[in-house]
């Protein structure tokens, strides 16, 4: 290689060039997807529904998952987060050397069984790895972001490995509205707050400040005083409910106010004071985070959104871009560290740069790595990535100290070279081996929770292979070029100094006679 030093340098930039294309086009997530021998169902029933039904439908879904063989147990809730429409149930699986299939294969087993219970919206999710993409919409524009929302949720069921897709702006809870007579109730003498009260305590109760209270002994009870709920859903018996009216009158709610049914929004999101509508759905193993959320972004429905509405990182998918986002501040301060110390030590600044060559070639290498054995560039791989800018650099120090000492010792550039290559190629080998050797228990996802892991090991190990042996390389010619440029500034700048000057003047100077008496001679 030294003696074609430039198609060298020219091959190591082209694999440095390669690599950062190939850390573009990989795909990425959060984490990788982990086996952790549980799943948890969400349940979301019809707004409006109670607590019994939520419990009825528990126990079924209950039973299906029960009958599967690779279940160990079950805890099952009705009523979680304070909604009585809502359930959730948490799967304990059994380990995995006892059942044959994978927590992402159960539940794409169990999944059309529970999907056939009739009137539950089911979802899989919880934790790191479960595999969920959030996309947040905000706008000032409600009915606007409505549609754009339900247009999106209708494309995003078309994408193939997505699935428990859902939107928050589905659900509508049926409620009772009472529209004021504005003129009969004048008439009557009855006021709007006087039909709102009414109507509000012969149906849901009292506020807890005006509440009657039952005095114990040491507590008191609220008391709440509403109409039979078996009478709750007859406009009849609500339209008969009595009003305060002039003097005392008491009148039929239903002579000063139109009462219906009708269904609303149960509760209002809001993201930055913007109402919010988000679009979930869970990919399977054969997607990643990023690879999901490109997908979705390609829909003709995201790409023409009306200018109004505006998507906000959420999840996962936020958390993944905060981490990216400060890789490479934390790459580009490792680097300048890893720098300021081989300048300290090696009293120079050229050498030291000689050394930072391996440091790009080894990104190679870990990128190669996690292409070979189908890995995402994930949180854990990045983390090897930063481990591998400590680790790699220990080659090329070994290299590069044996040649300054043996060119101190009187030895050529050339044979300094060789001389280093021969005698630090067992301690460059046996250190390497070392550290592969301990990271390939985790690459080959040996232990619980492996699958996450892994993608740091393999990194870990691709980038000290393909330093290893790029070091070898590349190093050696580039130290010829810092050695001939360092001598360069150093003829130079010796040459342009005063100091050499004047000493060349003075010696001119003393030598004149001699000069002369030769001549004359």
């Amino acid at each position: 290689m030294i003696k074609h030093r430039l198609i060298t340098v020219i091959a190591g930039i082209i694999f440095f060039a390669a690599s950062i294309y190939l850390f573009q086009s990989l795909p990425t997530s959060l984490v990788s997807r982990i086996d952790r021998g549980e799943s948890h169902v969400n349940i979301e029933l019809p707004p409006g529904s109670k607590l019994r039904d939520t419990i009825e439908v528990v126990q079924q879904l209950s039973f299906i998952v029960l009958k599967h063989p690779e279940v160990k147990t079950i805890f099952a809730n009705a009523g979680s987060g304070g909604e009585v429409n809502n359930g959730r149930l948490i799967i304990l699986l059994k380990p995995r050397d006892q059942r044959k299939l994978s927590q992402d294969e159960f539940e794409e087993a169990i999944r059309p069984e529970l999907l056939q219970v009739p009137g539950a919206r089911i979802n899989f999710g919880g934790g790191w790895g479960s595999g969920a993409v959030h996309i947040l919409l905000t706008s000032h524009d409600p009915e606007v972001l409505v549609q754009t929302a339900q247009e999106l949720l209708k494309q995003v069921r078309g994408v193939p490995g997505l699935t428990d897709i859902q939107s928050s702006a589905a659900a509508l809870r049926p409620e009772l509205v009472v529209h004021p007579d504005f003129a009969r109730a004048a008439e009557q003498g009855v006021s709007v707050e006087a039909i709102a009260r009414t109507a509000l305590v012969a149906t849901m109760g009292d506020i807890d400040a005006n509440r009657p209270k039952f005095d114990l002994s040491d507590r008191q009870i609220p008391i709440v005083v509403r109409i039979d709920p078996k009478f709750r859903h007859k406009l009849s018996v609500i339209g008969n409910l009595k009003v305060a009216g002039t003097g005392g009158r008491l009148v039929p709610l239903s002579s000063v106010a139109h009462v219906e049914f009708d269904s609303g929004l149960f509760k209002v999101d809001r993201y930055d004071r913007a109402r919010q509508v988000s679009v979930t759905a869970k990919f399977g193993a054969g997607l990643t985070l990023g690879e999901a959320i490109k997908k979705i972004h390609d829909l003709p429905a995201f790409k023409h959104m009306p200018p109004s509405v505006k998507e906000h990182k959420a999840g996962d998918a936020e958390i993944q871009s905060d981490i990216f986002g400060g890789f490479g501040y934390s790459i580009i301060t490792g680097v300048l560290l890893i720098y300021a110390v081989l300048v300290l030590l090696f009293r120079g600044f050229l050498q030291p740069f000689t050394i930072m060559m391996s440091l790009p070639l080894s990104l190679g290498g870990a990128l190669i790595g996690l292409l070979l054995f189908n890995k995402p560039i994930d949180m854990y791989a990045l983390i090897g990535i930063v481990m591998l800018m400590g680790l790699v650099t220990k080659n090329a120090i070994l290299l590069v100290e044996y040649c300054l000492v043996a060119m101190k010792n009187g030895m050529t550039q050339n044979e300094a070279i060789f001389s280093a290559g021969r005698t630090r190629m067992r301690p460059i080998l046996m250190t390497t081996t070392a550290m592969i050797a301990g990271m390939m228990p985790i690459a080959i996802g040996l232990g619980a929770g492996a699958e996450a892991r892994a993608p740091m090991a393999i990194a870990v190990v691709g980038g000290l292979f393909m330093s290893t042996i790029l070091t070898l390389l590349v190093v050696p010619v580039v130290f010829t070029y810092m050695d001939d440029f360092q001598r360069f500034l150093a003829k130079r700048f010796k040459k342009d100094s005063p100091a050499h000057a004047a000493t060349t003047t003075q010696s001119a100077a003393s030598n004149e006679p001699v000069a002369s008496e030769i001549v004359q001679k």
